[in-house]
């Protein structure tokens, strides 16, 4: 996609703001990323690059209690033993549809009874994470300047928009309310909530399909501890009326993937959505 600056960025989260509640752009827990990202023209991809302005967008169900993931990152071939299918094949187990799996949270110091890995932060001081097999020892070590990429891998660092959502006939309908944008990660508190448990990194790997090895906070106050710099983005834009899931502002059908390319269309490189308030 055409690089997106980053006061371009703002600007259109702050008209989908004003746009109220939008309908969902597909089912499942992943309805409210998909639509988010049509709405800023993000074209879907399996790229582990920042996705637009140089930020790494998340977004997150304002009253769910799931995890949020920060980010996913493999540890690089000349720190790893084994990886992937080889990782799945050795140390996993058959999942409910018989295929060999090694997905797995990883405690500190404690061997997962499925897969015996385990996190270790023996060799933090020299900012080393490891990831190891009760048995065979250290499988994997993500270095400080990995760790770094993998916490904040863009350099506009990390934006969290928050939808209120509404349910209407089994469909929903997502206002995205509220943005924060986290830079400056904190080493030294990353190692705490490793301990503490609200930082979980979670493989999630099986034979055919790796969906990469994700960091993931307990919650949104991890992140206020996790990053130096939190910014509130969206608290300055206001709506005249009360978000209706019911009247949005286009006279289309927002269930459809061909209206929104035509409002990209019509967006164009030099245009924001407030161009159609």
């Amino acid at each position: 996609m055409p690089h997106v600056p980053y006061d371009e960025f703002l600007s259109r989260l702050k008209s989908i703001k004003r746009l109220g509640y939008v309908k969902t752009l597909r089912s499942g827990n992943t309805g409210i990323g998909k639509s988010l990202e049509d709405l800023l023209g993000i074209e879907e991809n399996n790229n582990s690059a920042p996705d637009i302005a140089n930020v790494e967008l998340k977004s997150h169900r304002a009253d769910s209690s799931s995890l949020i993931t920060i980010s996913t990152k493999a540890p690089q071939k000349a720190n790893r033993r084994l990886w992937g299918d080889a990782l799945a094949q050795k140390y996993g187990y058959e999942n409910s549809s018989g295929k060999q799996s090694a997905r797995t949270t990883l405690k500190l110091d404690v061997p997962s009874k499925k897969t015996g890995l385990y996190l270790s932060l023996d060799d933090f001081d020299k900012g080393n994470l490891r990831i190891c097999h009760e048995e065979d020892g250290v499988i994997a070590t993500y270095t400080p300047l990995e760790i770094e990429d993998w916490v904040q891998k863009a350099q506009n660092g990390l934006v969290l928009v928050e939808a209120d959502v509404l349910n209407n006939l089994d469909t929903e309908y997502f206002w995205y309310e509220s943005a924060t944008r986290y830079s400056g990660w904190n080493k030294h508190a990353f190692e705490k909530l490793i301990r503490t448990e609200k930082l979980r990194i979670d493989i999630r790997i099986r034979v055919g399909k790796n969906n990469g090895t994700a960091i993931r906070a307990k919650d949104k106050s991890v992140l206020n501890e996790l990053y130096q710099n939190s910014e509130s983005l969206l608290t300055d834009v206001t709506l005249s009326s009360s978000p209706s899931p019911v009247d949005p502002p286009f006279d289309m059908d927002w269930g459809t993937i061909e209206d929104v390319d035509n409002i990209r269309s019509a967006l164009g490189e030099q245009q924001t959505f407030e161009d159609f308030n």
